[in-house]
């Protein structure tokens, strides 16, 4: 037969017994979690699954575009690499806090880069928003001057930040590996800055709204509902169930406050120094000076242990943190973990990666301690700590029936191993798409593609490779010049006449042909050539093989 052939796919391969397609650095490659509605809501009920730290791009004192220039996909990268796997984004919402509340662009962009780059590197993503409709950025400065809290006086506002809420979970809702939406940062109309105070209920029956707004458009991903007076874990004493089945509940741990944020003016601490943990601190939650050690941070927090108990429900730590330049901040971060584990809560550590320049804020731990130590040290005495904890952080476990590919490390090539893409078998082992080709056939883009540890990909056996999905195209080895379909379980049938193609395949027939290389060979076997119509159904063999494990 005269054969018109299609033009070979430049492509990148591994060489060896096996080859692993690898994708070009210009393709769009994503990492999806394989992880259903339910299945994401198990993964908050297993003991201290979710293990992180928060990224905070946002700071009301700098313009926008300077502020987001901080925060890069390594940023999420080494978090990654350093153990943990979840990132919470600590972020502004997508809607303007001012009147008549409409969608900002850029940081409808900012959260849809972050998103990615979570994905990309291999985490877990909580969306959590900072500010929204009704209020704003500089609420957290702990100053009156530019603070917005209509919100909890507004309905206007209200309703807004529902649609606000509406509209992102319809957007990531088909994200596999965004696995909550925490409802607000630090909601607090009990305890506002500049407003009159009004019942916590306030809050409780707002994120009532929000959630009902969810579920309009995502029955499926769970729902964070952080408690009141700024998510203090005292005031998990008033927490209110929403009755949604797929609800975690949450609060904030800064105490004592006077330890956490002395030295920080912005948060009215900056003349205080000196105190030490464990030790005698002072505390506005207790009439007086109390001395603060591990039992003392479990009675802060037995309300959130008591809730848990009582409900049956997962508890969330959003953040927790304090001034990394105090000696024994480390200390004190090592008992929290310990307590945070030891009662089986997930959590993220505020902050990772924040919107200051160079560490500036003292918070972020990927920095040294001391206050002219601006510059990343991962082996630094805090990171240590932190790993000794992420360690024990499951990975994300690949399901049979998965795309999966390993992590990669900042600056990676297109050839870089950690480009390869296999096939998690049923058998347990994965398999190889020897070129691009092959894998269009099963796949139509690369959006359910799970990343992983290098350690956990190597743990999985090689299987061989994927043959051609049957029915799909029609191939020709380089060296045999016959034209062959392709049937289940890898077997060619020659396809004996231009007439017989024509109405298997259609008139186009020629053009739905594919060179294999004679290396990919052995990987299929030859069966009865086709010489009637009858021998052949293209739409019987595609329905035998519905995924690769047919």
């Amino acid at each position: 037969m005269n054969i018109q052939r299609p033009s070979l796919h430049s492509l990148l391969f591994v060489t060896g017994c096996v080859f692993a397609f690898l994708f070009a650095a210009n393709l769009p490659v994503t990492a999806a979690m394989s992880a259903s509605g339910q299945e994401k809501f198990s993964l908050w009920k297993k003991p201290s699954f979710f293990r992180g730290a928060a990224i905070h791009p946002y700071n009301p004192y700098y313009d926008g575009v300077k502020i987001f220039s901080f925060v890069t996909k390594e940023d999420f990268a080494s978090l990654r690499n350093q153990g943990a796997n979840v990132v919470s984004l600590n972020y502004p919402g997508p809607y303007r806090a001012d009147p008549p509340y409409a969608l900002d662009p850029i940081k409808l962009k900012w959260l849809d880069d972050a998103v990615g780059w979570a994905e990309e590197v291999g985490l877990y993503v909580v969306i959590h928003f900072r500010n929204g409709p009704g209020k704003s950025e500089a609420t957290f400065a702990g100053s009156p001057d530019g603070a917005d809290e209509i919100l909890w006086y507004s309905q206007t506002a209200k309703d807004k930040w529902v649609d606000m809420w509406r509209f992102v979970a319809d957007r990531y809702k088909n994200r596999t590996h965004v696995v909550a939406y925490n409802l607000m940062v630090e909601p607090h109309p009990d305890v506002p800055v500049k407003q009159p105070p009004l019942p916590a209920s306030v809050w409780f029956d707002l994120a009532k709204q929000i959630t009902k707004g969810i579920r309009e458009v995502d029955t499926q991903t769970p729902i964070i509902v952080p408690a009141t007076t700024w998510s203090n874990p005292l005031a998990m004493e008033d927490a209110v169930p929403t009755g949604d089945a797929r609800t975690i509940y949450s609060f904030h741990m800064y105490e004592p406050f006077d330890f956490t944020h002395q030295g920080f003016d912005w948060a009215g601490k900056g003349n205080i120094s000196g105190l030490v943990y464990p030790g005698k601190i002072p505390s506005d939650i207790y009439p007086e000076t109390m001395y603060w050690d591990k039992n003392r941070l479990r009675d802060v927090m037995k309300h959130a242990l008591a809730f848990q108990t009582k409900y049956q429900t997962p508890i969330f730590i959003g953040e927790f943190g304090c001034n990394r330049r105090v000696q024994s901040c480390i200390v004190f971060l090592d008992d929290l973990l310990s307590i945070f584990e030891e009662y089986g809560w997930s959590y993220t550590h505020f902050v990772w990666r924040d919107g200051a320049e160079s560490g500036a804020g003292g918070g972020d731990f990927d920095y040294e301690t001391e206050p002219t130590g601006t510059a990343p040290v991962l082996e630094s005495s805090y990171m240590r700590m932190f790993k000794k904890h992420w360690k024990a952080a499951e990975t994300i476990s690949p399901a049979p029936g998965s795309l999966i590919k390993q992590t990669c490390p900042s600056g990676a090539t297109a050839a870089h191993p950690c480009k390869a893409v296999y096939y998690y078998g049923q058998n347990g082992k994965r398999f190889v798409f020897p070129n691009f080709m092959t894998f269009t056939t099963w796949y139509p883009d690369f959006t359910t593609i799970k990343t992983i540890s290098p350690e956990t990909l190597s743990s999985i056996p090689l299987g061989g490779n994927v043959t051609y999905r049957p029915a799909v195209k029609l191939v020709k080895i380089t060296t045999d010049p016959k034209v062959y379909a392709v049937a289940v379980g890898g077997v060619l049938r020659w396809v004996r006449t231009e007439a017989l193609a024509i109405s298997l395949y259609g008139t186009d027939w020629n053009q739905k042909i594919d060179d294999v290389p004679d290396a990919f060979f052995v990987n299929y076997s030859v069966g009865a050539d086709i010489t009637t119509v009858s021998d052949f159904s293209p739409a019987a063999e595609l329905a035998a093989a519905s995924s690769i494990n047919y």
